[in-house]
């Protein structure tokens, strides 16, 4: 699944365009996570919730008419969030109003209409649990808010969460949450990019490295009634691969876990 669930505000054929392009955004996430290339996706496929199903002939979409392999491929986006720890180089921001130190209106004004920002964050947040991660409709005074472009217009939350560290929002014009992640500068003035698990360490806008944190949970013997008496001998063994230079899968992480032993013994 490329991502969360998001809402999405299906009011007239029009609004289909406005799906493709926050599509587009998700694929290109995907694609640059995965070091994906174009025939790596047969398919895509769109699940909608509390739509009637009469409009699912609308949502049709013909890869060939909408979407080729060059916006997918060509478009590198690993930085597609500004990289900078200050607020100064992201322009001016948005103009809010604060009551009781929070936010009650961001003040965007595109298209010379003037639209509050925040009711449209707070009306995509409906379609989406109330617990969900991306569901953040309450923004205290210290968040600042930027109109910005790469190839699309975009909205960017910023915060200081510590000294050198901002936590950076990436919202579409539709108030959809594209990415979140955390930018640290360190003690050599590189900075480190984390987003979900993975680390990006980065040094003037390049990429030196990448690091994916991988959680490997183990098995646990089930807590029921054994019917039957077990054998002590027979335990289970699981492995993680990687794809070497070599073109042969090697082993980099190496579980097992009989009823012999307390814990898992673990080999990285």
């Amino acid at each position: 699944m490329l991502g969360n669930q998001f809402g999405f505000d299906f009011s007239s054929e029009d609004k289909i365009y406005d799906l493709l392009d926050i599509v587009i955004d998700r694929l290109e996430e995907a694609f640059e996570e995965y070091s994906l290339i174009d025939e790596s996706v047969v398919y895509v496929q769109l699940t909608f919730r509390r739509l009637d199903t009469k409009l699912l002939s609308v949502f049709s979409l013909d890869k060939s008419n909408h979407i080729s392999s060059t916006d997918i491929i060509s478009t590198k986006r690993k930085l597609n969030i500004p990289v900078s720890v200050s607020e100064d180089s992201l322009g001016k921001p948005l103009g809010i109003i604060v009551e009781n130190n929070k936010i009650i209106d961001i003040i965007l004004i595109f298209n010379n209409k003037r639209i509050n920002f925040l009711d449209v964050i707070r009306n995509k947040a409906k379609f989406i649990r109330a617990k969900h991660s991306d569901n953040i409709t309450d923004f205290d005074a210290s968040f600042k808010f930027y109109l910005l472009k790469d190839v699309n217009y975009y909205i960017l939350a910023v915060k200081y969460i510590e000294k050198s560290s901002l936590e950076k929002i990436r919202y579409s014009l539709d108030g959809v949450v594209i990415n979140r992640v955390i930018d640290r500068k360190d003690n050599n003035n590189l900075v480190v990019r984390k987003s979900g698990e993975k680390d990006i360490i980065l040094a003037n806008n390049k990429v030196l490295m990448t690091k994916q944190n991988i959680k490997l949970k183990c098995i646990e013997k089930p807590n029921s009634n054994v019917l039957f008496i077990g054998n002590p001998n027979i335990g289970v063994i699981d492995t993680e691969t990687f794809l070497g230079k070599d073109n042969k899968y090697k082993i980099y992480a190496l579980g097992f876990k009989t009823n012999l032993v307390d814990s898992p013994i673990l080999n990285f």
